[in-house]
């Protein structure tokens, strides 16, 4: 309900070769989730399905980490209703390999 505080995230950089602005190689996440996804800290593989990075999920701290990343480890995503409109399973896949070699 709050559109302010979501962020059009890329997938792969716009600098890489296939980091073109189409909404394929695009999500729609709020601004922490954002800054997680790009530092590696939450993943998301090739079937949609949310992963977050083993030291985190090993943290202990407050509510925000818990309720805010630790959560979401093991979900998958909400798609658009077009499937046209969903991530692209090549690019996720590029991406979510960073992410395990983050880890």
């Amino acid at each position: 309900k709050h559109v302010e505080l979501l962020d059009a995230a890329h997938i792969i950089a716009y600098k890489e070769d296939i980091g073109d602005p189409i909404i394929q190689n695009g999500l729609s996440l709020c601004k922490i989730h954002h800054a997680a996804f790009d530092k590696y800290i939450i993943g998301i593989n090739p079937d949609y399905k949310v992963k977050v990075r083993k030291d985190i999920l090993e943290e202990v701290d407050g509510p925000m980490l818990k309720y805010g990343l630790q959560s979401l480890d093991n979900n998958y995503l909400i798609l658009p209703n077009h499937k046209t409109d969903w991530p692209d399973k090549e690019r996720l896949d590029i991406r979510f390999k960073g992410f395990l070699k983050a880890g």
